[in-house]
């Protein structure tokens, strides 16, 4: 698995992955830059710039009116290495 990657094609036709990046000792992706193209019933155009957080921390966006809007996402790491000891601590505390 590529650790970078740029220009994906996702399930959701209105939507490309311009580029992520995924570490190869995570299950999870680290952060990706999207750009979505509005759907017809879509024509947002305020705000431009906005802003908010998740449990994952702060995730932002910038629309382009009638257009579409970037997106980014972060997502906290899920090792591989993490989820063996929590899953040898959990047999243990069993033992």
């Amino acid at each position: 698995m590529k650790t970078l990657r740029l220009l994906n094609r996702t399930s959701d036709r209105h939507t490309i992955n311009l580029a992520s990046w995924h570490s190869k000792h995570s299950l999870t992706w680290s952060w990706i830059l999207s750009f979505s193209f509005f759907r017809p019933s879509e024509a947002r155009v305020l705000p431009l710039f906005y802003t908010y957080m998740t449990n994952q921390g702060r995730q932002w966006g910038l629309r382009i009116p009638f257009i579409g809007a970037f997106r980014w996402h972060r997502q906290q790491p899920m090792f591989y290495r993490d989820m063996w000891q929590r899953d040898r601590d959990l047999r243990d505390g069993l033992a």
